[in-house]
């Protein structure tokens, strides 16, 4: 199936809030992605049938270099259908000038991992008490780098 993508509006949020609470351990509230929202340069992207129902979503920051990821997950019934790899081959296509994307996977999200691993991104880092109190895992930093972003040219 192919999923329509948009942005993500404050007035999806409840809408959301479903697939949130089932995909994680510590979702994030209706006032996590608020807050998350109400910034100028973050946006969200949400996956939906053609009748509007939601399969999957991304939160995003951005900076003039990067884009986040700082939130995604699809719906239980909709999972291991391409939807979430749709949503960031869209990031991927509005990199523009940008260098990469990041984002940070719970060690012991294998699921995750192997997702972004399968659309590009690499294992950059570990971050040891990257959730605080609310998880004994470390952090996977991941990153999907631009095609040729460190190319040079060869010389004879």
């Amino acid at each position: 199936m192919k999923a329509h993508i948009r942005t993500l509006r404050e007035s999806d949020v409840a809408n959301v809030m479903e697939i949130e609470n089932e995909s994680f351990d510590v979702p994030w509230d209706q006032s996590d992605f608020e807050f998350a929202l109400c910034f100028q340069d973050n946006f969200g992207l949400i996956a939906e049938t053609p009748e509007g129902e939601p399969l999957a979503f991304v939160v995003v920051f951005q900076n003039e270099r990067w884009f986040q990821v700082v939130n995604i997950a699809t719906s239980a019934v909709w999972r291991r259908r391409g939807i979430a790899s749709h949503l960031l081959a869209t990031l991927i296509d509005r990199l523009g000038e940008r260098k990469f994307i990041e984002c940070y996977v719970k060690e012991s999200n294998l699921s995750g991992l192997n997702f972004f691993k399968s659309n590009g991104f690499f294992a950059t880092n570990l971050i040891q008490g990257f959730y605080g109190e609310q998880s004994d895992d470390d952090a996977i930093e991941m990153a999907y780098w631009k095609a040729n972003v460190y190319s040079r040219p060869i010389h004879d």
